[in-house]
């Protein structure tokens, strides 16, 4: 991924120069505007703030010596009015409890009024209300909005823009670097030659490991003399990496091997198939496997191995086979019977599952063609009964088995 990713890169700086050059021009531009306010968190929220103090400057003053002069200006100032009421209230309380709360709110009154007055003081006294501060507020304040208005931003997200083009202009930069990427991709590339070779050495090995099984399994399948060969090629480097794998077949001996899916009947490529898959099942995560026509031109010994290989396969995953092999069928855990029913000059297919008796009975007809007798009962019941001794008795391995004497 990292090799391909630099080789997309290096394509596109060498394929898109001039595009690429007009967007790093476009940002050294927009850069220009944003170095020249410098925008920080809370640098707009913080100019706002002072344009409206300073444009209200006249206001804030007379209100704050206002509101001081009436707190503590004269002899009937408020902080002495409330004083006054707070020792009447409290004497009278003397004569009735009732009125000790009230007198305590003139108490905390006469608190809060003198604190007011306190930071009243120190406002009037350190507030920054110089007038002649405000005209080089405002021309500050027209350039972010000439600013926010030229880069088509709001004037509090200049911060975050400038961030944002800031990093894209340093990628960007990292794009166009021809030399760089040309370094990037040789570096990559022999990374993954590394794993590419470490790969293909194992893959050659399983290769090797498949092929003598697959072909054992051949042997036991109606292919008498076949041979199952993998061949490995170097082809363009991907995320599986740099190997075609080409499997190879040879239906009989002395054929050189081709590959399979231009030499294999429909038959003999389910059996290949069913081959393959148990001996690399124990690899895989497909949950479910479905068969057609691996019974198709074999019959007895043969058969009956078929049904071996796709029980030993169900040990692990859900197998569905078509079959009209009684050998076959007897090996299932279940089987289901395909039917057509015609209702009413409609014709519709269906799905049954079977019972043990009505399986017994089905198997017999299937051994016996025309119709169902005694003897075809007792060996279709056999054939079930074998095949479930070998289910029980099936190891946890994937050789190749042995065919059992077929009954019939």
């Amino acid at each position: 991924l990292a090799f391909k990713t630099a080789k997309q890169a290096l394509h596109d700086a060498t394929q898109n120069q001039e595009q690429l050059a007009k967007q790093v021009e476009q940002i050294h531009w927009e850069l220009e505007l944003l170095n020249a306010i410098q925008p920080k968190p809370g640098d707009w929220e913080s100019i706002n703030e002072q344009h409206q103090r300073l444009s209200h400057a006249h206001d804030l003053m007379a209100g704050t010596q206002d509101a001081l002069h009436q707190l503590q200006g004269g002899s009937q100032n408020l902080i002495s009015q409330v004083a006054g009421l707070q020792r009447n209230i409290s004497a009278l309380a003397i004569k009735d409890v009732r009125l000790s709360a009230v007198a305590k709110h003139f108490e905390d009154a006469e608190v809060l009024l003198k604190e007011a007055q306190y930071e009243l003081g120190g406002y009037s006294k350190h507030a920054e209300l110089d007038p002649e501060a405000l005209p080089p507020l405002e021309t500050q304040m027209a350039l972010w909005l000439d600013t926010a208005r030229k880069l088509k931003q709001t004037p509090e997200n200049l911060h975050e823009y400038h961030a944002a083009q800031t990093a894209k202009l340093a990628q960007l930069q990292m794009r166009v670097d021809v030399s760089q990427l040309e370094r990037d991709v040789e570096q990559t590339h022999a990374a993954y030659e590394i794993q590419a070779v470490k790969l293909r050495k194992i893959r050659h090995d399983a290769a090797l490991l498949l092929a003598k099984a697959v072909t054992a399994s051949m042997q036991t399948l109606n292919m008498t003399g076949g041979q199952f060969d993998i061949e490995l090629t170097q082809t363009n480097p991907s995320i599986l990496g740099s190997d075609a794998v080409l499997f190879k077949v040879a239906g009989h001996p002395g054929v050189a091997t081709q590959a399979l899916t231009k030499v294999a009947s429909g038959g003999e490529l389910a059996r290949i198939s069913l081959a393959i898959a148990v001996h690399t099942v124990q690899h895989t995560h497909t949950p479910t496997l479905v068969f057609d026509e691996v019974d198709s031109g074999i019959g007895g010994a043969v058969a009956d191995t078929v049904g071996r290989f796709l029980q030993q396969l169900s040990k692990g995953k859900q197998v569905l086979c078509v079959t009209h092999l009684p050998q076959v069928a007897a090996c299932g855990h279940h089987h289901l019977r395909v039917q057509k029913v015609i209702e009413s000059d409609q014709t519709r297919s269906e799905i049954v599952t079977l019972s043990m008796s009505e399986r017994i009975d089905e198997i017999a007809r299937m051994l016996g063609g025309r119709g169902i007798s005694k003897a075809s009962q007792a060996a279709a019941q056999e054939l079930i009964q074998d095949a479930k001794r070998e289910m029980r008795e099936m190891r946890e391995t994937t050789s190749t088995p042995k065919p059992r004497k077929s009954a019939g």
